[in-house]
């Protein structure tokens, strides 16, 4: 018999416990294999088995070979070195038999128990029901429509609020323009009735003026408990013999700082009471206590500015000794 290298040391394949299909199997376990069966989903499984010529070539490592001998066929001793878990639920010892010289001889018989435990089923825990996944599928797309229901309602409240704060707005804004051209009519009424009133008082007065003329008391003493308006009246009865003179308003004038005369005061009566006034002047220097007191008519500012041109072209020409300017009459003195 010849010798065989190490490694590959003979097997027998006329043995009655070897199968057939045990090779062919081999072939089909090295792969991930991912199967559905009665609606679950298999997770990747992966055959763990090793090689059948890794057993057998770790079996022929550790026997030692017999040389010159053929190949018997015998039965496995307790002692005989075997690989199991093999590929297909096979296992490779070598027969020990006293009686028959099987030192080379290597039987590969199959254990259906190591077969039974090489291609485990899948756990139930580690699957998803077919019907659990879809109901997962038909929540998430159940939430996704109601998330675009629900945006589509707060867009539609959020249009109506602000169609209802626009129509809020308009209604208070016409409502102000209201009350202001309310207030505007009733402010202008009023105003228009101030108008009228003021301009009756102003006729009423201009009549007034019209009748009422103002002549001039120079002179007269300022006393601290008699009143202007009490002097006059008191000029005109005693020192005119006047009695019935009626006076409208009497004014003085603030007295010039440094000035030993008093401040002129300014006197309003009817026009025919100031024609008699004037006619019964002369009578004053007459009387002791107003003989210093001087009646004159009054002018206005510009009447002034006129009677002081006219006494100044008088002294200029020289005829100021000739002429005089009297109540703002220009009259010829006596010789």
């Amino acid at each position: 018999m010849p010798i065989l290298p190490d490694k590959m040391a003979p097997v027998v394949k006329n043995s009655t416990n070897v199968k057939t299909n045990t090779a062919s199997k081999s072939t089909k376990k090295d792969k991930t294999v991912t199967k559905i069966k009665t609606g679950q989903i298999l997770k990747h499984t992966v055959a763990q088995s090793p090689k059948v010529y890794h057993a057998m070539e770790a079996v022929l490592r550790d026997a030692s070979p017999c040389r010159g001998a053929h190949p018997r066929q015998g039965q496995a001793s307790p002692g005989t070195p075997m690989a199991l878990e093999a590929e297909g639920g096979s296992c490779c010892f070598r027969s020990d038999a006293t009686d028959l010289d099987t030192s080379d001889v290597i039987k590969v018989v199959h254990d259906p128990s190591a077969s039974n435990r090489q291609s485990p089923l899948p756990n139930h825990e580690q699957s998803m029901p077919a019907s659990e996944l879809r109901q997962m599928f038909t929540f998430i797309k159940d939430s996704i429509s109601d998330i675009r229901n629900n945006v589509a309602d707060i867009r539609q409240e959020m249009a109506a609020q602000e169609t209802r704060i626009l129509h809020q707005m308009d209604a208070k804004i016409e409502k102000t323009h209201v009350d202001l051209r309310s207030e505007l009519v009733s402010a202008t009424s009023t105003l228009q009735t101030r108008i009228s009133t003021i301009e009756q008082t102003l006729s009423n007065n201009d009549g007034i003026c019209d009748d009422l003329c103002s002549i001039i008391v120079k002179n007269l003493v300022e006393s601290d408990t008699t009143s202007d308006e009490a002097q006059v009246k008191d000029l005109f009865s005693n020192g005119l013999g006047l009695k019935d003179i009626n006076i409208n308003h009497v004014s003085r004038k603030t007295k010039m700082p440094g000035s030993r005369y008093p401040g002129i005061v300014t006197a309003k009566v009817k026009k025919d009471d100031k024609l008699n006034i004037m006619k019964t002047k002369r009578t004053l220097k007459n009387s002791g206590k107003y003989s210093k007191v001087y009646i004159e008519d009054y002018m206005s500012p510009s009447e002034k500015k006129v009677n002081d041109n006219i006494r100044k072209i008088l002294k200029v020409t020289g005829n100021d000794k000739h002429f005089s300017m009297v109540n703002g009459r220009l009259l010829e003195k006596r010789a």
